[in-house]
């Protein structure tokens, strides 16, 4: 994959991610905005706000020969909203999986750990690779508990993995 594709991807990503919502008919992506409701903070005011992580990104080689071979992204979004509900994002560019994983639904941080609950996920798959999972959307998730650390004022970990602060909304 090109470094255009490779950015055109993470383009897409943020886009689908900050504007909540997202459908794939015949291989269009179609974005369109969604009005933000404010009300009662439930969770932690540290989280509230857009955090990204700085996945790995690249080119592949092939050992024996040093030709190129691919290329590779992957990057995760979190939007925690002050009504208590989420958006995650993940968008992998890879030799084996390759597409994005948006999954929404409610949080509340209970001291060192967040709850995810009433998730619901959809599945965007790279439609150049064949052989992966066909796309679905709004599929109930399981509940999860992940552990949380404020790093810094900009910073947090979320289950082991360091995000950024991108926006406070």
């Amino acid at each position: 994959m090109s470094w255009q594709k490779m950015a055109l991807l993470a383009l897409l990503a943020l886009g689908v991610f900050i504007s909540g919502c997202c459908c794939i008919t015949d291989r269009t992506v179609e974005v369109a905005s969604v009005q933000p409701s404010v009300s009662i903070v439930t969770g932690d005011d540290d989280i509230i706000g857009t955090w990204s992580s700085e996945g790995p990104y690249g080119t592949l080689y092939d050992p024996a020969t040093g030709g190129v071979t691919g290329s590779t992204y992957n990057g995760e979004w979190y939007l925690f909203r002050n009504d208590g509900t989420y958006r995650y994002v993940i968008m992998s560019s890879g030799t084996v999986v390759s597409g994005g994983v948006v999954r929404e639904g409610s949080y509340s941080v209970d001291g060192d750990e967040i709850l995810f609950d009433d998730n619901e996920e959809s599945w965007y798959p790279d439609a150049s690779r064949s052989g992966q999972t066909p796309a679905y959307k709004d599929k109930p998730a399981d509940d999860e508990r992940l552990s949380y650390e404020v790093l810094g004022t900009d910073t947090i970990s979320i289950d082991g993995h360091t995000f950024y602060r991108v926006s406070r909304q």
